[in-house]
């Protein structure tokens, strides 16, 4: 397996999760599957029960070193910290062996070659750095076969090696929450394929459904419990791997945003903003090819909360002509609608409002901001300076890898979508009449459900992932999605779905609460997180018809438990959205949104193995 570059997934999505399964089959299945060998130096059944036994002891040294790195990543617990694996380089001579494991284990932080030269080693020299974060375990070993005439030992020469990434991203999650329970009416079960995303509690679990399947990986630190028609005898885990009295899930504290005294580097802010990002002129008027307009201000300044706080900035960060990072200063409310003009240059810009807090009516709004490459748009509220909060909203088409973060509240407050060059949708809802008859090849032509349109209750629809199938050629006009868009969005507090949003809202990408929760407008809750308050005044409520229907296309990770929908004690609707339809990004396993925040336990990866021929033993 070879990892994507950059962060950009490859064409073979869930190659190596699909490796990572294949490999405890292989252990059963004894060497014969495990690698092709030269079979004629297997003559005998002593031999073969040599082989069996070398390849335990490959697989016992690359587990001593996962445990190794699992326990340095437990050594500072708290919710603080996320440390990283050992610097390599640390490692005696230069060498990158992992300190208490068999010597034969390195750790690599350079691209693996896959040509070797007549003696097994690697041929070409180290490759390519490793995308961020990323690692490989690599361990070798000799079989012993026979022993020549001139005494030389003679064995088959094996390396496995597995790609470790420091830490695991929380977009791994379809669902986690950290301080509160989590209820569940089912999980979306694709014929033909397993579930991915965890769903994740660091409390208590519930079963809430008489809907028997369940098909992604099931995690809760207290147990699970059934309720609300559910039963243990009545309830089908599909995974194979759940576990109710699993390790804690942590998310960094939202101070760390901004600060990490342990390494200054390491924050959302400053991987957005770079050592020395460029300051953009903010007078109204044109400035590299962005637009600054006024309203109901003489400068910027007059977006000042209070006389003492400072005057907001925007600044962005270039790296080799391209932009890495966008950040805003200043106690303001702001907002970023993510433009797509497949015609334009550049293709995805960002138009960004700076709003007086509390003070709608007191704004500007520059255009034609680029949306970085792979990169980080932050804003940096300072609210406390001036003791409140502020929000930031987002909306629109994305088709860049992008994170969005904020020392304030995020509000949703229109639909956030990926979208190719072309046009075409990552994902599509369409009424379930359309697919009768339709061949698989021709489902990227088929017409989405408007946003605007209000779907009665009981319609059938379906809302699928518009990649074209595994194998099809890509046809011009074929109507799949081409694109590797992914946003993340960290939030230090509330994520809010704003009434403002259409009947049918799609919210595509990575979401994190850090110490709140994805909730709707007009919801109150208590210290407890509990519900207590409804909001009867906006199209939300049920006299007001509700919307809907909202569809999610990624991840989310919660502090509290999360919202979207009320019902009655009877179950009936009674605000929020009627209708909720849920996918997995696949994507984020392998190439998360940039510097997206992760849990502190490693993720292991992607076996690969190999048999390198007969070789003499070295000494």
């Amino acid at each position: 397996m070879r990892l994507p570059r950059s962060g950009k997934p490859r064409t073979e999505r869930g190659t190596a999760l699909i490796l990572a399964v294949v490999f405890a089959f292989l252990i059963i299945s004894g060497t014969a599957m495990f690698m092709e060998r030269n079979h004629y130096e297997l003559r005998d059944s002593n031999q073969k029960a040599a082989s069996l036994r070398s390849l335990f002891s490959v697989h016992g040294s690359l587990s001593r070193a996962h445990r190794v790195i699992n326990e340095f990543a437990k050594g500072t617990s708290g919710e603080a910290k996320n440390p990283k694996l050992t610097d390599p380089e640390q490692g005696a001579n230069g060498e990158t062996f992992i300190a208490g494991t068999n010597r034969m284990v390195r750790l690599r932080t350079d691209e693996p070659s896959n040509v070797f030269d007549a003696d097994g080693n690697e041929a070409g020299g180290p490759g390519d750095d490793l995308p961020q974060d990323w690692y490989v375990l690599e361990a070798r070993v000799s079989e012993p076969l026979y022993t020549r005439a001139d005494g030389t030992e003679m064995g088959v020469l094996k390396l496995v090696r597995q790609y470790v990434r420091d830490g695991t991203p929380l977009s791994n999650n379809f669902v986690a929450v950290v301080d509160d329970d989590l209820g569940l009416g089912g999980s979306p079960v694709n014929p033909g394929k397993p579930a991915e995303g965890e769903i994740h509690t660091n409390k208590h679990l519930y079963i809430m459904t008489s809907n028997p399947y369940f098909a992604n990986r099931l995690l809760a630190v207290t147990g699970v419990s059934y309720t609300a028609g559910a039963t243990e005898a009545g309830t089908v885990y599909l995974h194979p791997d759940n576990n109710f009295s699993a390790d804690p899930l942590y998310l960094p504290l939202p101070s760390s945003l901004t600060s990490n005294p342990d390494d200054p580097d390491d924050t959302l802010k400053n991987y957005a903003s770079g050592s020395s990002p460029s300051t953009i002129n903010l007078a109204a008027g044109t400035v590299s090819g962005m637009t600054v307009t006024y309203s109901g201000i003489a400068s910027v300044s007059d977006l000042k909360k209070n006389a003492s706080d400072p005057t907001p900035t925007l600044k962005i960060n270039y790296q080799s002509g391209q932009v890495a990072g966008v950040v805003v200063d200043g106690y303001v409310d702001s907002s970023v609608t993510f433009v797509h003009n497949p015609s334009g240059n550049p293709k995805n810009t960002m138009t960004v409002k700076l709003v007086k807090n509390g003070t709608p009516s007191k704004s500007l709004t520059i255009t034609n901001v680029p949306v970085p490459e792979t990169g980080v748009v932050f804003f940096d509220t300072q609210a406390a300076i001036g003791g409140g909060s502020a929000y930031t909203s987002i909306q629109g088409k994305i088709s860049e890898r992008v994170t969005v973060a904020t020392t304030g509240n995020v509000d949703i407050v229109g639909s956030v979508q990926y979208v190719d060059d072309a046009g075409d949708l990552a994902t599509k809802l369409v009424y379930k009449s359309q697919l009768d008859g339709v061949d698989e090849a021709d489902y990227g032509t088929l017409s989405n459900i408007a946003d605007s349109t209000s779907i009665a209750s009981n319609a059938e629809v379906s809302y699928f992932a518009n990649k074209r199938p595994p194998g099809m050629a890509a046809e011009s006009g074929d109507g799949f999605y081409d694109g590797d868009a992914v946003l993340g969005v960290v939030a230090a507090n509330d994520v809010i779905i704003r009434s403002s949003v259409p009947q049918n809202a799609e919210v595509a990408g990575a979401y994190i609460s850090l110490q709140k929760r994805l909730t709707l407008e007009g919801l109150g809750y208590n210290s407890a997180g509990q519900l207590t308050s409804v909001s009867g005044s906006n199209p939300f409520y049920t006299n007001n018809g509700g919307r809907s229907s909202i569809r999610r296309f990624g991840s989310l990770v919660s502090y509290k438990r999360p919202c979207t929908t009320v019902v009655t004690g009877s179950g009936s609707f009674y605000y929020g959205f009627k209708r909720g339809f849920s996918l997995f990004d696949e994507d984020m396993k392998q190439a998360p949104p940039p510097f997206f925040p992760k849990d502190k336990r490693p993720q292991y990866l992607g076996w690969e193995l190999r048999d390198l021929g007969v070789k003499p033993i070295a000494e």
